[in-house]
């Protein structure tokens, strides 16, 4: 082989190379959020996302993979037009429903309920996990806004439990890594076109087993034993007043923010697995271990009620859930998740509480 050939053969492959590099910038540029798109800059928020997860040491699920999409926005569920939102979730992870199928989740449900009966609603999924109220008033600023021509008619927020420990909601909170490593890696994840058609490329293809993030799983109870009777009216611990206060002002801030994005909010409380309502009565499982306290009936309802409280004196729409909805221990596969059976409750619940707004 002569020198001209081997220059040749190394020209068209530099000429290859140069092309396919060209191109692939050209593509970033038209397809990427380089420079058009929303700029959600080193945000953490799941974009263009496919996941497949086994859920069987969870839930009964009969071996079956369960699908977890969100959209190039970050959104759960489907929509002809941003334009058109009927309603948005917004809430942690029991909102979230990382590892529900998009079937399963408590807003598909809703939204079955409303095709059965002749209504076509459009709702969005705007979870995310471990978030509190601190960071549901922080998606407005950093994530919403940078959506151009969205419009929900209704925002629901499905709130309570994360606020009452609310330093274990940190990072979910500001919505991006304190490691910069990281925020660099979710800043390509944000406006890289390629990269994202590979994840959702990889994501059918790639089975991951699911690990129980979201909390401790609980075990089965034998016997639970009645502690009070059901009364909305409770003695919140001291320590907890503070906390209290201020998931009043976040509250009172959170409305606001819905209000201001042209949305009416809705208000809906939040229920634990680690106590029963039946019959009028409050029940706890027989020899609870002390550190059941923080999620004990009393702290919980405290929450619920203040949701309620701020959210008729703002004059939002009101909904009790927790109040509302009897569960049982397939309805949960730890401590605050839901399993499907439990969505569908939800679901059932919700779509009779909105079903009037769309009369």
């Amino acid at each position: 082989m002569t020198d001209t050939t081997i220059k040749n053969i190394f020209k068209i492959i530099w000429i290859n190379i140069s092309i396919f590099v060209v191109l692939g910038i050209l593509a970033e540029l038209i397809f990427g959020n380089w420079l058009f798109g929303p700029k959600f800059g080193f945000l953490n928020i799941p974009l263009n996302t496919n996941y497949h997860f086994k859920v069987d040491d969870l839930y009964e699920n009969n071996g079956r993979p369960i699908n977890y999409r969100r959209d190039n926005l970050g959104f759960r569920g489907s929509y002809d037009s941003l334009s058109k939102i009927d309603i948005m979730t917004i809430g942690g992870s029991s909102t979230n429903q990382l590892y529900i199928d998009d079937k399963e989740t408590w807003q598909s449900y809703i939204k079955n309920f409303f095709t059965a009966s002749g209504r076509n609603i459009t709702i969005i999924n705007a979870g995310v996990d471990g978030q509190s109220t601190r960071g549901h008033i922080a998606i407005f600023d950093r994530w919403l806004t940078e959506i151009k021509g969205i419009k929900v008619r209704y925002i629901l927020a499905y709130v309570g439990v994360n606020d009452m420990r609310i330093e274990d909601a940190q990072l979910g909170d500001q919505m991006m890594s304190d490691d910069m490593g990281k925020r660099i890696r979710h800043f390509i994840l944000n406006n890289s076109s390629l990269y994202n058609f590979f994840r959702t490329i990889r994501g059918y293809f790639r089975a991951r087993s699911a690990k129980l993030i979201h909390g401790v799983k609980t075990n089965k109870v034998d016997k639970w034993i009645e502690v009070q009777p059901f009364n909305t009216n409770v003695q919140l611990p001291k320590n907890y007043d503070d906390r209290l206060a201020a998931y009043k002002t976040r509250l009172r801030q959170l409305i606001k923010k819905i209000k201001e994005f042209g949305s009416e909010p809705i208000i809906v409380t939040q229920h634990v697995n680690v106590y029963r309502v039946r019959d009028n009565k409050v029940y706890f499982p027989e020899n609870a271990p002390p550190s059941s306290e923080q999620w004990s009936y009393s702290i919980v309802r405290s929450f619920n009620n203040m949701s309620m409280e701020v959210c008729k004196i703002q004059k939002a729409i009101c909904f009790d859930l927790a109040r509302d909805v009897v569960f049982r221990e397939e309805d949960f596969y730890d401590h605050v998740h839901n399993t499907p059976k439990g969505n569908r409750k939800i679901g059932q619940y919700l779509y009779t509480k909105l079903k009037p707004l769309f009369q």
